[in-house]
């Protein structure tokens, strides 16, 4: 309904998977939809947006539904994964959660529900998290621990199921500065650096 810049980037439809992610630019392998390490390395889905991703199933009881709300330049996007359940066998709890991106900011939240009592399958593994059209170390934000290098790939529904939602303002261009012939010449001492940055010995 509108079109939603991501990483500087203008998108207007997103591929919704069953597995707890959606992407932007309608990568990702059916076949593999449901390895949630992806979501931390160079493989497609690319501009994947993932509030629960693991190898969950969706039966009669279960749907993925999207809705566009609101009036220009305000509306939002929701898409909705409802009473999913929690693991593809074994498991019986079942599993509400949103993610919704707003056209006026181009900001991301991801919204969590109840988990509907049930039985839990062991090989249970969620990440959640952004990632870019890049992907891999620095190009992926972990949602629980707001990181870009962290991989965490082993959340469980029935113990870290969200408390509460994460919202997400992704830069229009990378957090990274570029310092050339860095040269420290004091004998001692720190040289501190507040953000990402790149050296370089170029010109």
């Amino acid at each position: 309904g509108f079109n939603f810049t991501y990483l500087g980037t203008s998108y207007s439809q997103a591929r919704i998977s069953t597995n707890g992610w959606l992407s932007l630019n309608l990568s990702g392998d059916v076949s593999t939809s449901h390895e949630n390490t992806l979501l931390f390395s160079t493989s497609t889905p690319a501009t994947a947006l993932a509030p629960w991703w693991d190898d969950l199933s969706a039966d009669a009881n279960s749907s993925i539904v999207y809705i566009t709300e609101g009036t220009a330049p305000e509306r939002v996007f929701t898409v909705e994964w409802k009473n999913l359940l929690a693991y593809n066998t074994g498991a019986t709890a079942r599993l509400n959660f949103q993610v919704k991106l707003y056209e006026a900011s181009n900001e991301i939240e991801f919204r969590y529900g109840s988990v509907t009592a049930g039985t839990h399958y062991t090989l249970e593994s969620a990440s959640i998290g952004i990632k870019d059209l890049t992907g891999g170390p620095g190009h992926f934000i972990e949602a629980t621990q707001n990181s870009t290098n962290i991989i965490l790939a082993v959340l469980k529904s029935e113990t870290n199921w969200p408390a509460s939602n994460y919202r997400f303002s992704p830069p229009v261009v990378p957090l990274m500065d570029t310092f050339y012939k860095i040269v420290v010449s004091k004998p001692s001492g720190n040289l501190n650096i507040g953000r990402n940055v790149m050296v370089t010995g170029l010109n």
